[in-house]
């Protein structure tokens, strides 16, 4: 299952406060060229506690693989060798959810709102015997 989002904007919160910090990729100065560097102040000055400002708001495109699921099945035939007296079938299989997400918004999941948690990522074996 695939699921996508084109447009729109997203206010990431989860980076205003790596700036509290500042822990935030941005407001670290090593390596920058001395043009680019900033002082602190500018950094805490976006922070600016839990008021919103436009620094922090990204684009919402994302695109999603939320689920994909395999499965093989061996018949009795191809069970022959070793349970084929006992087995009709066997399916063996993996189930993964939100396997992957593609997006260039910087924080956890572009669908996780202001306090949401981001989607988790599971993996899931299954085993099917039929007698």
């Amino acid at each position: 299952m695939i699921d996508a989002q084109i447009g729109g904007d997203i206010y990431n919160e989860t980076w205003q406060w790596g700036l509290r910090e500042m822990r935030a990729v941005e407001a670290d100065q090593f390596g920058k060229p001395e043009e680019l560097k900033k002082p602190a102040l500018y950094y805490s000055t976006l922070y600016d506690v839990n008021s919103t400002n436009s620094h922090f708001v990204e684009k919402a495109t994302y695109w999603k693989w939320r689920e994909l699921a395999v499965t093989y099945t061996f018949d009795r035939r191809a069970l022959s060798g070793l349970f084929g007296r006992f087995l009709e079938k066997l399916s063996i299989g993996a189930v993964g959810r939100n396997v992957l997400t593609l997006t260039d918004y910087r924080g956890y999941d572009p669908e996780a709102g202001t306090f949401g948690y981001p989607n988790f990522r599971t993996l899931a074996g299954v085993i099917e015997f039929e007698f």
